[in-house]
């Protein structure tokens, strides 16, 4: 496994956003506190590339660019490497890289794949979080 660049984190923390926004600066921020260094993948590309007839067989639309990137991201890799994989507006990375690699490692499988039970997040998390100092308040 490859060590990423200036990185404490034995994995790769990858996101998309071809915009930068408060939400991806707060991601950005809380990832780097925590010891990641974080990849932003479609950064200030062009959202219709490919659009009208989906992008290599995933559909239309956002979700499309993501795992356009994600391919083309791990093309790039080892086939040891771990790869963290996360939307980007919306999260806050609250751990240390090691926490997150040991609950990777705790699963002892290749791959895990983490979603919502619903589209809309628990709205009482909102109050978890400080909004102007980007820390999580328990």
């Amino acid at each position: 496994m490859s060590k990423t660049r200036k990185n404490k984190c034995k994995f790769f923390l990858v996101t998309t956003s071809t915009t930068h926004n408060p939400g991806l600066d707060r991601f950005i921020k809380s990832a780097k506190t925590h010891g990641y260094k974080p990849s932003v993948l479609g950064m200030n590309e062009n959202k219709s590339r490919g659009h009208s007839k989906g992008i290599m067989g995933f559909g239309h639309g956002q979700f499309g660019f993501k795992l356009q990137y994600l391919l083309e991201f791990c093309k790039k890799r080892e086939p040891d490497d771990i790869i963290l994989f996360t939307d980007a507006w919306d999260v806050v990375m609250v751990n240390d890289c090691s926490v997150a690699l040991k609950i990777y490692k705790s699963f002892k499988k290749d791959i895990v794949i983490g979603a919502e039970k619903i589209c809309m997040p628990n709205i009482w998390n909102f109050y978890k979080f400080n909004w102007f100092t980007d820390t999580f308040q328990y």
